[in-house]
């Protein structure tokens, strides 16, 4: 959907043991959207027909009350859109330095994969993205959540330093390496391996 306003207004609490008003089996693409959801969206694998992946692009702003993303679905949360929800547990979450994610709490916040998507090689706070309406500081633990730091072209950047807190817990990336030294790496090692080359 290409601009304009999605509003989900419905109820499924009388289906018994359902923990989702609204299942996302496919692809959602939003882009300069404002979709609002009452209850609990859900982007799961539909055994045998397909996964769910939300994208939010553009200026898509998203309000609503739960946001779950199971198994291999995910959600990327790009440009500058902003969502604000009062808790997302998602096991795939990608999102760019411009945007925005907002729950209630840090503990209403649970990524187990996220991809960060950056504009450039600057140092990130990532209190500057994850915000908790209480006051609360969104981290991650390295021994439960697996980063990954992209550009905008999708090339992953390696050796990445991030910024720690006291307790050990990621809150940031310090610093991201230089392609030119990715270049300088790489063209060490192509020495490396035709000087070796050449002694066999």
């Amino acid at each position: 959907m290409n601009g304009g306003q999605l509003n989900l207004t419905g109820d499924r609490s009388d289906l018994g043991g359902n923990d989702s008003t609204y299942k996302i089996s496919g692809n959602m693409n939003l882009h300069n959207v404002e979709f609002t959801a009452a209850g609990s969206v859900t982007a799961y694998t539909l055994s045998g027909s397909g996964t769910g992946h939300i994208k939010f692009t553009g200026n898509t702003s998203f309000k609503g009350t739960s946001l779950i993303v199971q198994n291999s679905a995910s959600i990327s949360v790009l440009d500058s859109s902003t969502v604000e929800l009062n808790s997302l547990n998602a096991t795939n979450l990608i999102v760019s330095e411009d945007a925005q994610v907002t729950v209630s709490s840090a503990s209403d916040f649970n990524v187990d994969n996220l991809t960060l998507v950056l504009n450039d090689q600057e140092p990130l706070d990532f209190a500057d993205i994850f915000k908790a309406d209480d006051g609360t500081s969104i981290v991650f633990s390295a021994a439960s959540t697996d980063i990954t730091v992209m550009d905008g072209e999708g090339h992953s950047y390696d050796n990445v330093l991030f910024a720690y807190d006291e307790s050990g817990n990621i809150t940031g990336i310090a610093s991201v390496p230089e392609p030119s030294a990715f270049a300088a790496v790489l063209g060490a090692l192509a020495l490396a391996f035709a000087a070796r080359g050449r002694r066999k």
